[in-house]
């Protein structure tokens, strides 16, 4: 989601949390319209960048651009291409290195629950609607393998403060009480343009949700 040069790395999505509360409205004894607020917290690592003569990880000058492939720096180590002459350059111990990047946002979504089956215990229902995210936290770190330090690179440049989804799911609630219930849901996110300067402009998000529900 960084750059499109780094495609040919390995690149990792971490597995990571987001955890809030949503509040239902019943219009019907099929339809709930649903919202509330959440805070999603997304990883993805780019993982033994190069720091010999081609694209790789340096410690520069001052005077080397404050800005590229996408990155804002805040310090003085580089993300650079093969068209920066190495021998101005003093190398990170580490022949390849870990590129960390964390996006966090607050997110709210507006959804609609339609009841597809009810059982003795069980109800299972679809879920459908959007969500607007805002961007809160937007980190760039360097981790060197020999030494297990960590740098800060900077941030991205090319994530919107602003950006939307469309989202799709199942819920499946098992009942307590009359009043209490456990959710399940499998839920999928097509993100609407979050990325700039970038191929892959919209992301997918999946998720498996468990919350607690207790009705009024």
């Amino acid at each position: 989601i960084l750059a499109n040069e780094f495609n040919d790395y390995n690149i990792k999505n971490n597995i990571t949390v987001a955890y809030g509360a949503k509040v239902s409205v019943r219009l019907n004894d099929k339809i709930n319209v649903r919202s509330g607020i959440a805070k999603v917290e997304l990883e993805q690592n780019t993982t033994n960048i190069n720091s010999g003569i081609n694209t790789g990880v340096y410690a520069l000058s001052a005077s080397m651009p404050k800005s590229s492939n996408n990155i804002t720096y805040h310090s003085n180590i580089r993300v650079v291409g093969d068209n920066i002459s190495h021998t101005t350059m003093t190398m990170l111990s580490s022949e390849t290195n870990n590129m960390e990047q964390k996006v966090h946002y607050i997110e709210i979504p507006l959804e609609v629950e339609y009841k597809l089956a009810s059982f003795d215990k069980f109800n299972l229902l679809a879920t459908a609607g959007g969500s607007y995210y805002v961007v809160t936290k937007n980190t760039i770190s360097l981790a060197d393998v020999n030494t297990r330090s960590q740098y800060k690179l900077g941030e991205a440049s090319n994530l919107n403060d602003m950006s939307y989804s469309a989202n799709a799911g199942v819920k499946l609630e098992y009942n307590l009480s009359n009043k209490s219930s456990i959710n399940l849901e499998p839920n999928y996110r097509y993100m609407l343009n979050p990325l700039k300067n970038v191929d892959a402009k919209n992301p997918s998000l999946l998720g498996l949700n468990l919350g607690f529900s207790i009705k009024f």
